[in-house]
């Protein structure tokens, strides 16, 4: 059984937002490109999955219980 990747996007008017992505975290290229600008994309494909604000997270699920938070590297200062 496949279990999604979620993205977790910056909270908009105090209500978190969350996208559920279909291939495993590895599988997507997440990248600052400015500062707070973030493009995530889908290695397989290059189809843009989010390019917007952040700060972003991958959750990559670990087993029934537990996702495993991946914080992309931030834009050197």
């Amino acid at each position: 059984m496949t279990h999604p990747t979620i993205l977790r996007l910056p909270e908009w008017f105090g209500r978190p937002e969350q996208i559920l992505l279909p291939l495993p975290a590895a599988e997507y290229l997440v990248q600052e490109v400015h500062r707070d600008w973030w493009h995530v994309v889908a290695k397989p494909t290059g189809q843009t999955v989010y390019t917007g604000l952040g700060p972003i997270e991958l959750l990559a699920w670990q087993n029934e219980n537990n996702y495993r938070v991946l914080r992309p590297t931030r834009f050197p200062e």
